[in-house]
């Protein structure tokens, strides 16, 4: 879009340039002047490079295109996708006349981060990476995405003014330590919703801050945090909080942070990102439940163990098994001799390892030949059934029908599952209805009440 809106802008007599972020500020005019206006003063170089050197931050008005919508973290920042329908619902915000010449604009200022040595300059940057707000500015964008598809002329030019008239809060430090800590408390203060971070992003900032404090002690850390006024959904941190999350942290695996990420941006943040004590739990059981599993051969660490629960949870909510309020903490790990539903899903991962290993050992260990070949299919078969994310992409949603005998009419048919069951012959067919009928642990929609 980005590409093709000035185009559209210059048809539309808007202001416009061949780069979007080469495009200035809008000046304040008077009521008799022609044209878009802005209504506060917008960006100085001289003022900019005046307030870094003495404070570090300088605030002014000045344009969206400047942004980056970019969520590519690193050590210095750390960011994450919010989820789709806090995307639409913060659109809907924005879109509402505000009065004021029934003009849009955004509430507030967009924390941005710069390497210090870029606005020292005191020349215009063109480019500054969001502390926050990403949900705000991927609102304006799909704004924008349904004006030009409608070609509505009046709503382009309200969102292009609202574009080139926001307040840009600049921080400029060459320390990493002060970025992540201005992030953390920069979300807290604004927590509204989409503004604050979910659990998992506030526990990799903490890691980020405890691995650049090599040195530093966790009681030292925490010390430090408190003293910053580091808090959590507006609680102070304290050594339960910092201790989930330096565990959730260290025991994600980027697999694992992608699949937490997938379901916050397709099923809310309340599924497991608004809450510590449901990661932290589900963390904890992993540990314990290592040594277990590893007693019947299914190793692979608590890591992975946790990969595998964390698929199961998302397969369980994209094949509608469950509801995301399913998810609590009782009904993950509930105290006592109860089984809930974490150990459930690692009788699952113990089953389809051995499954696997079953086969790929039959495949090792028969004679060339034709047996040997069709052990290998079926070696393969199962591969893609073994974890539930391969389920979910090799076997139809109507696999998951609630007839018993669903499975085995797909067989029949051959025809949704024939990526998968191509090649096989009978003991092969068995192994996969076995692995269909499996599935990974279906949910109630609703959670019995006590």
């Amino acid at each position: 879009m980005l590409q093709s809106l000035p185009t559209f802008l210059s048809k539309a007599a808007l202001p416009s340039a061949a780069s979007l972020a080469d495009l200035a500020p809008l000046e304040i005019q008077s009521s008799q002047s022609q044209g878009l206006k802005n209504f506060k003063e917008k960006w100085s170089p001289a003022n900019c490079l005046q307030a870094i050197q003495h404070s570090g931050l300088y605030e002014a008005g000045r344009s969206l295109y400047w942004l980056d919508p970019g969520l590519s973290s690193n050590d210095t920042l750390l960011l994450e996708e919010p989820p789709y329908a806090e995307v639409l619902e913060a659109e809907q915000i924005l879109c509402c006349s505000h009065g004021a010449g029934d003009r849009f604009f955004f509430p507030g200022a967009f924390g941005c981060f710069a390497p210090k040595h870029v606005l020292n300059t005191g020349e215009l940057p063109t480019k500054l990476s969001l502390l926050h707000k990403h949900t705000q500015l991927y609102a304006w964008y799909v704004a924008m995405c349904r004006a030009w598809l409608d070609t509505d002329l009046e709503q382009i030019k309200k969102l292009h003014e609202m574009a080139l008239t926001v307040t840009v809060r600049a921080l400029a430090t060459t320390d990493s330590i002060s970025v992540t800590l201005e992030i953390l408390t920069v979300n807290d203060k604004s927590r509204q919703g989409s503004n604050s971070d979910t659990f998992l992003m506030f526990a990799k900032k903490v890691q980020c801050i405890e691995r650049q404090q090599a040195a530093t002690t966790k009681k030292d850390l925490l010390q430090s945090l408190i003293s910053k006024n580091v808090r959590f959904n507006g609680t102070k941190i304290n050594k339960t909080v910092l201790d989930g999350a330096l565990k959730v942290a260290g025991m994600l695996s980027d697999a694992s942070s992608k699949i937490l990420s997938r379901i916050q941006r397709e099923h809310g943040r309340d599924v497991f990102s608004n809450n510590y004590s449901k990661l932290a739990r589900l963390c904890t059981r992993c540990q314990k439940q290592v040594a277990t599993l590893e007693n019947v051969g299914a190793g692979g660490g608590a890591e992975t163990l946790l990969e595998f629960t964390l698929g199961a949870a998302y397969v369980a909510l994209a094949r509608n098994q469950c509801s995301p309020d399913f998810f609590n903490v009782e009904t993950i790990d509930p105290r006592g001799d109860e089984v809930g539903w974490a150990c459930g899903t690692f009788a699952k991962i113990a089953v389809a390892h051995q499954m696997v290993q079953l086969a790929e050992a039959a495949w090792q260990q028969a004679p060339v030949g034709s047996l040997k070949d069709e052990a290998r299919k079926t070696s393969d078969a199962l591969k893609k059934l073994g974890t539930p994310l391969a389920f979910h992409y090799a076997v139809p949603k109507e696999v998951d029908a609630g007839c018993s005998n669903a499975a085995e009419d797909v067989l029949e048919e051959r025809d949704p599952l024939c990526g998968v069951t191509d090649g096989l012959d009978a003991s092969g067919l068995k192994a996969v209805e076995f692995m269909i009928s499996w599935k990974p642990p279906r949910c109630p929609t609703h959670v019995p009440t006590s």
